[in-house]
């Protein structure tokens, strides 16, 4: 009678630990992959409209919403206010939104980055990294304030790193080796490195399930040109 509960008990707990071994390797683990990448200088120049008529952003042609005013600029932080754009012996400018300008440029590099956009293997064409609006040079090159239009040339440059497919990159990798893994990665010629945060640290292989899984994009400090 002992030896048939004793052996019961040994049965039961083999399964438990079956179980809880199978659920450590589910959905324990998680790993955090950060690709540092040398990125792609792009340089760009804009023309924009300025029409104090225009009601929302429209980008074929360029055009921006503004509205002339004589405040000063502490009184509205979220509109450029460009001296070039000032009336000639007046307090009257014509300003804009920043997060109209930013969205519009944003769109408008897409656009250009992505005109040919070619299917490759865990990419989906290409982004800018970070946009700079602060860094930004803005020149009126001509404005009407009969008309109430301006025309202004945004010169900017920004740093463009591949779009990747996370979830194929994902199915790429999990479940593997994390050394195959920073290896493999690191076959991209753009990626310089690969820095894999994994929990537990012992542990020697990604995580089985994708979703516990997440990618991160730093540019590399020190680019090869």
């Amino acid at each position: 009678m002992i030896s048939s509960q004793f052996l019961s008990f040994k049965i039961y707990l083999i399964g438990f630990l079956i179980l809880f071994l199978l659920f450590f390797v589910c959905w324990f683990p998680w790993a955090e992959v950060k690709l540092i990448v040398n990125p792609e200088p792009l340089i760009m120049d804009l023309e924009i409209q300025l029409d104090t008529r225009a009601q929302k952003i429209c980008f074929n042609p360029s055009i921006l919403p503004a509205q002339i005013r004589e405040e000063n600029q502490e009184e509205f932080p979220e509109y450029y206010f460009i001296e070039s754009l000032r009336e000639e012996g007046s307090n009257r400018i014509f300003v804009f939104k920043k997060e109209d300008l930013k969205e519009l440029i944003s769109l408008q590099t897409e656009k250009l980055l992505n005109k040919e956009k070619m299917e490759k293997p865990f990419k989906d064409g290409k982004r800018v990294f970070s946009f700079h609006p602060e860094q930004w040079e803005i020149k009126c090159l001509k404005k009407d304030f009969v008309l109430e239009k301006a025309t202004i040339k945004v010169i900017f440059s920004e740093e463009v790193v591949p779009r990747y497919n996370e979830e194929q990159l994902k199915k790429k990798i999990q479940f593997k080796n994390i050394s195959w893994v920073r290896e493999e990665l690191k076959k991209f010629p753009e990626i310089k490195e690969v820095e894999i945060n994994s929990f537990p640290k012992f542990w020697p292989q990604t995580p089985l399930f994708s979703n516990r899984i997440n990618f991160s994009i730093q540019l590399s400090d020190n680019q090869d040109n």
